[in-house]
């Protein structure tokens, strides 16, 4: 099992600005590497515990966390000996793919998963120059969430796409892969291709936008920033995460979460105040953005199957010119090869 990191991170960090602390959210990246999106999915969870040791270490090395300054006696933690898994061998043919519905807390998967992060975190702080004297502390997922203000989020820029803003699955351009029509065979990954790029979203900035994003001008409710944020939070459930599918007239693409945004400030006095408090919600209050919905739920349908509508019209017209293009060349061609008769002899 080799292990050996690309990257030597004792070094300083080549982005020219350094980072107190990294907090690893598993859940960013279990996901890519249960099913990744341009190479075959890990066949059991051997693989997919090696998947996840590589893309740690690929923000190891981006981040480059700092070590203490004096290295600081660390208790030995027993090593576990060697990876648990259920699924250590190659599915046999006609057995089921790995189901990645067990990436939820309370399923055995996710016990092997925080064995799996010990023992790979052990290796590394006792293997690796770069961890040395860094303090890693693992909380799995049966320890509640924190939250705090001072952070940077590191993630996968999930809307990048490889072949120059083309669409993923066809490469025409117009559209996302997750709304292409077009069925294609199905390829080999490309081996050779760059990995996915990471964007890093700096969290107190974004409360700076937040903050004049989500005042109501006019509105005689007490500003409150941190319940204003609950209340977005809370809305943004709407249009689905992971566990919840999003409701039929909010779709991300079509501007859900704006549309979510203006309705809750045009009700923020009419439903008596905010919709959330101190993790409660008021089922009342809640109400009221879900009649708003209600109200315009129609008007979305029909705009967002105009801009579909659209959107087809619009690829149907680069796909026709595409061809265009194509017959042209290959017209081209043809006659470049008919001018020289004597050129097969």
């Amino acid at each position: 099992m080799e292990m050996t990191s690309r990257w030597d991170i004792s070094t300083p960090n080549p982005n020219g600005e350094e980072f107190d602390n990294l907090y690893l959210d598993m859940n960013g990246i279990v996901h890519p590497c249960s099913h990744p999106e341009d190479r075959p999915a890990p066949k059991n969870e051997d693989e997919i515990m090696m998947e996840i040791f590589r893309y740690t270490d690929r923000i190891m090395a981006m981040v480059r966390p700092p070590q203490e300054a004096e290295e600081k006696e660390r208790k030995k933690q027993e090593a576990i000996a060697e990876i648990v898994a259920s699924g250590g061998t190659p599915p046999e043919d006609g057995e089921k793919p790995w189901d990645s519905n067990v990436i939820t807390p309370g399923t055995p998967f996710m016990d092997i998963l925080a064995a799996s992060l010990r023992y790979w975190v052990t290796y590394k702080l006792n293997n690796d120059p770069g961890w040395k004297n860094i303090k890693v502390i693992i909380s799995d997922a049966s320890v509640p969430a924190t939250h705090e203000p001072h952070f940077r989020v590191l993630r996968e820029d999930v809307f990048f796409q490889q072949n120059n803003g083309g669409c993923r699955n066809c490469g025409a351009r117009g559209h996302m892969a997750a709304e292409c029509t077009v069925v294609m065979e199905k390829q080999e990954p490309d081996k050779m291709a760059p990995p996915k790029p990471f964007i890093w979203l700096n969290v107190a900035i974004l409360r700076e936008y937040l903050e004049v994003e989500l005042r109501a001008p006019g509105a005689n409710t007490m500003w409150d920033l941190e319940r204003a944020i609950d209340d977005w939070v809370f809305i943004i459930f709407f249009v689905g995460n992971d566990f919840l599918p999003h409701l039929p007239s909010l779709d991300i693409r079509e501007g859900a979460i704006d549309s979510l945004v203006a309705l809750w400030k045009r009700n923020l006095d009419v439903q008596g105040g905010y919709i959330t408090c101190d993790g409660s919600m008021n089922l009342k209050r809640a109400q009221f953005m879900l009649d708003g919905l209600a109200e315009q739920e129609e008007e979305i349908f029909v705009a967002g199957k105009r801009t579909r509508n659209v959107k087809r019209k619009e690829r149907r017209i680069e796909k026709g010119a595409e061809e265009r293009q194509k017959r042209a060349r290959q017209s081209i061609d043809a006659q470049e090869g008919s001018s020289f008769p004597c050129a097969s002899r």
